[in-house]
This record gives C-alpha cells, structure tokens and sequence, in this order.
C-alpha cells in the first residue's frame, strides 16, 4: 500500500532519492475553534485571491499601455532596439562589426536627431520581422539544418529521461530527415525502456520502425502530392482558419463562423481577422466557387498575409457595441431573421388550394380532406 506522501514511481524505486515536500504534523481530528479559525483564513485566502484575479484582469487589459510607460520610463524602448538592429545590419553589409556599446552610441545619436513615426514604425517592423526569421526561419545549409536537428532531439531525449525519472512516464519518439539531401542521420529518443514497446506489440525492432519512417518520410510529398482543386483548396482553407484561431485563443473546440462571425468568434474570443482581401466577399469557402479566389486565399494564409490577432480593449468594446446595437434593432437576436418567401402576399393554406381551373375547392372537399387528416392523425398517434 502506497501512502499520502509516496507516488507510485517512488514506491517501485524505493532506492532512489525522493523530493520531500512539507509534511504536516497534525495526526487527530481538528477541534471546532481550529475548524473556524480555518474558515476564516479560507475567507480570507479567497477575497485575496479575487482582488489578485482583478489586478492580472486589469494588467492584462492595459497591457500594452503599461508596457510602453514602463519603456519609455526605464529607457527601454522597442525603437531603440530597432535602430540598433538597422545600424548593426548596415555595418555588416559595409564589412565593419561594431561592438553593442558602439551601436548604442550611434543609436542615440540617431535618435537625437530626429525620426519620423513612420520610419519608427518602419525599423520596429524589420525587427520583428528578422526575430520571427530567427526562430522559424530556414536554415542556410544542410549542415546547419543538421545541426539545428540534432540539437533539439538532444535536448528532447533529455527532458524525456528527466521526466521519467521524476514521474515515471514513458515516452518516445522518432527523427527522421524529409530529403535524400539532408545531412541528419535516424534518431530514437525514448525513455523507461519504451523500445521493448515495438518488440512486444508491434513485433518489430525500433530501428526497424525507425526505417520505415524514414521510408515514409522521403516518399511523403511524392506519394501524396497537394491537390489544387476546388474542394481541396475548401478543406485547406477551413484547416487553415481553426488552426490559427485554435493557436491564438489556445482552446482545441474554438471553430470558425463566417455567418454569425461578430458574435461566434470576435465577440466570443475577443479576436479578429486580418489581411482578408478587399475584393473578396468575407464568407464561408463552401459558397466561393472560383478556384483561384480560393488558391489566392489559401497562399495568403500560409504566407501569413491572412492571420489572427487579439482584440485590443477599445475595439472588443466597439464589437461588443456593434452586436447590442444590431440585438437593439432585431428584438434581442444578434442577426436579421431570414423574411419569409411569401412576404407581401396572401398565405395560402394547403386545404385551400386552387384548382386547376383557377376556383377554389368546394367546402364539402375542404370538410372532407379534414375528416381524413384528422382520422388518420387520431390512428397514428395512440
């Protein structure tokens, strides 16, 4: 029997070093003034932990207003580091290679004399640009890629052998280059003899696995190549969309609503699209019928032309004042119901039916189809 402070794993490796945490050292029952006492100190704990929610609530709601006080208070500014980053580009394209003191110089010099809003924002764009170039950006060489490979599995066969050394959880993985040009040669990472895994159950050695996913990996683009077609290009769009929005709120049942867009998704997940085209109808992929419309919009969203972005405070204030003001003007529904087809025009009921002949039926049919409808309704119904 494990007891309230020992885990499982530390049961079964009962030689190995245990993190201690901190014991109680109560063993009887707690009295009724303990009881209150802890009452109280809950009370407490949780209007502490309220006002601590409204403060981070209330931070991240001006987030962006108090991170640049706070960079223009301290001298941080992200300008700064921009124009550090165009002068330390130039100097290498000049063949100099100015230390960071020397480029704070000239920054500041830079600075001093005078920038326009626009070439700011301008040099704080490049910057972004050469950050996001930086972490996901290709890699020059094969052997560079190479590098960068093995340097991750590395580090995740790591963390893989921590983990189970600290909880016990097995895990694996398999590596694999995606051209015969890669210079990255087949690598297993696993954990807590997770390789007795493909043996036992798949009744294949891992290196055996491990070389038919390499087998997979170098065929993958041939044998599936990316089809252009009309529903094709559908399926990759909609993926597209949840993906994004998914990653942005971080929430795995977030969907994409072209209908009800203000309400299902702006409004829900305080979000909104960017980069959509102009001359494109914002609407659901299903209902564009041009196939080049729908390829320009699936390149624009692997381009990153087309992508999500959280809403500032002002503007989830003006979507949400948009939505009351449409549910205002459509008796509390936050879209217009569709009007009926037969608007303007008399309804004709289906036991009053004109004939043939441009006369209404006589009474006696009308009486008598009720008969009928009514009798067979009274048969199927008990």
């Amino acid at each position: 029997m494990s007891t309230a402070r020992q885990t499982t794993h530390s049961i079964r490796n009962a030689h190995k070093d245990v993190q201690e945490t901190r014991g109680s050292k109560r063993t009887g029952p707690l009295s009724d003034a303990e009881k209150a006492t802890r009452a109280l100190a809950n009370e407490a704990r949780q209007k502490t932990k309220a006002a601590l929610n409204a403060d981070i609530d209330d931070f991240f709601a001006h987030r962006d207003e108090t991170i640049h006080d706070l960079a223009l208070k301290h001298g941080k500014k992200e300008d700064f580091d921009a124009v550090i980053h165009e002068l330390s580009e130039k100097s290498k394209a000049a063949g100099h290679n100015f230390k960071l003191p020397e480029l704070q110089k000239r920054a500041d010099a830079f600075l001093l004399a005078g920038v326009s809003e626009e070439e700011k924002a301008r040099l704080i764009a490049t910057l972004i640009e050469h950050r996001k170039l930086s972490t996901k950006g290709l890699r020059a060489t094969n052997v560079g890629s190479a590098v960068d490979s093995r340097c991750v599995a590395s580090n995740i066969q790591d963390e893989f052998l921590n983990l189970y050394e600290r909880t016990g959880i097995r895990a694996f993985a398999f590596f694999s280059c995606g051209s015969l040009d890669d210079a990255f040669l087949l690598t297993f990472a696993g954990s807590g003899d997770a390789a007795a895994f493909c043996v036992e159950v798949l009744k294949m050695p891992a290196v055996d696995i491990l070389r038919l996913f390499e087998t997979w990996s170098l065929t993958r683009e041939k044998n599936l190549p990316q089809r252009d077609d009309t529903r094709s290009v559908r399926k990759q769009i909609t993926a597209a969309m949840d993906a994004g929005l998914r990653e942005l709120t971080g929430n795995d049942t977030a969907r994409m609503s072209y209908k009800h867009f203000k309400v299902d998704v702006s409004l829900a997940w305080k979000v909104k699209l960017v980069g959509w085209p102009e001359k494109v109808t914002f609407q659901n992929p299903s209902r564009i019928n041009n196939v080049e419309v729908l390829r320009r919009l699936r390149d624009d969203l692997r381009a990153g032309l087309i992508y999500w972005e959280a809403l500032t405070l002002d503007e989830a204030r003006s979507v949400h004042a948009e939505v009351e003001a449409i549910r205002a003007a459509n008796n509390g529904q936050a879209e217009p119901r569709r009007p009926r087809a037969d608007i303007g025009g008399k309804h004709i009921s289906v036991g009053c039916r004109e004939n043939n002949d441009g006369n209404s039926e006589d009474d006696s049919d009308h009486d008598d189809y009720h008969l009928i409808w009514a009798s067979f309704c009274k048969t199927y119904s008990g």
